[in-house]
């Protein structure tokens, strides 16, 4: 069946696989796994190509999508950010990896060609269950087959707008890796995210926005716990839950000492850039409920 004018062509459709939304379909207005674009394509909306560089459709800037083009020799540094959502209950948080770039990685809207290029060198990696509704209950959905884990990619300036407006703050780590390995990281996140689509279940402990990051990060620095040692509590807590992944990066050598890795929070560094975005959005409500604080996917 042909699609409407304006359409997008690249918005996916799969449905709930198990529990009580088995059946359903998911939600994709927010969160979407990316699909890898052939060189061809991306001239089709625009976009030439760079050395180094891999077209991604689904990329989510201000909730509307775009074709981007993301330059992976130019990636200056990886950050893990653990975004604090929920302060009654602080082991409830979201981590995600924020990207920065030497060069621009190049956006163009999914649904009109006729819109302007957009430029960002800033993004970021966040890994979602995405279900029949937003609404998120960790303990019954969070277990049961409702939620797909969804590996999603970001414009910083979308999470900053949705953290401004929630009140989240947001915990920094630059992670210790070299030009190589944040060049592998994010190829095998977006292969990951293109293979996965919405076919991996999301799950409360085992399979979540921290577990799935980790396991990225230690194939690409191809770390494993030694045979017969015996992983402490902290570094096993950290593996499955961002608000304690500290212990876990340092583990594995990927933060220096806490004065070079740990950077300001994110609403409380001095780029004019962020600052303008967090007085902007600050006193806004989000535009459509959020759900539950954990919906985000830990």
């Amino acid at each position: 069946m042909a699609r409407e004018e304006g359409s997008d062509p690249f918005q996916p459709f799969a449905k709930v696989k198990g529990g009580v939304d088995q059946g359903r379909p998911i939600k994709t207005d927010l969160f979407r796994p990316i699909q890898i674009l052939a060189p061809s394509i991306a001239r089709d909306y625009g976009l030439r190509p760079r050395p180094g560089e891999i077209f991604i459709a689904n990329l989510n800037h201000k909730n509307q999508f775009y074709i981007a083009g993301i330059p992976l020799d130019a990636i200056s540094q990886a950050i893990y950010q653990i975004q604090k959502f929920y302060k009654p209950v602080p082991i409830l948080a979201h981590g995600q990896v924020r990207l920065k770039f030497k060069e621009p990685v190049i956006l163009r809207s999914q649904r009109n060609k006729q819109e302007p290029t957009i430029e960002t060198n800033d993004l970021v990696l966040s890994i979602h269950a995405a279900g029949a509704d937003h609404a998120y209950d960790p303990i019954i959905k969070g277990t049961d087959g409702s939620y797909a884990l969804v590996l999603g990619v970001f414009t910083t300036e979308t999470k900053i707008i949705e953290n401004a407006r929630r009140g989240f703050s947001v915990e920094q780590w630059k992670l210790n890796l070299s030009p190589q390995q944040k060049r592998a990281y994010a190829r095998q996140y977006l292969e990951r995210s293109q293979k996965w689509g919405h076919f991996k279940p999301y799950h409360t402990r085992d399979h979540n926005c921290g577990s799935e990051m980790i396991r990225i990060l230690d194939d690409v620095i191809g770390y494993r716990s030694e045979p017969g040692t015996e992983v402490d509590l902290a570094e096993s807590l950290g593996q499955r839950y961002p608000s304690l992944v500290v212990p876990a990066l340092r583990k594995r050598g990927l933060l220096g000492t806490a004065k070079d890795s740990r950077d300001p929070d994110l609403e409380k560094e001095p780029d004019p850039w962020i600052q303008s975005i967090y007085r902007t959005h600050q006193q806004e409500s989000p535009a459509e409920p959020m759900g539950s604080p954990a919906r985000l996917g830990s």
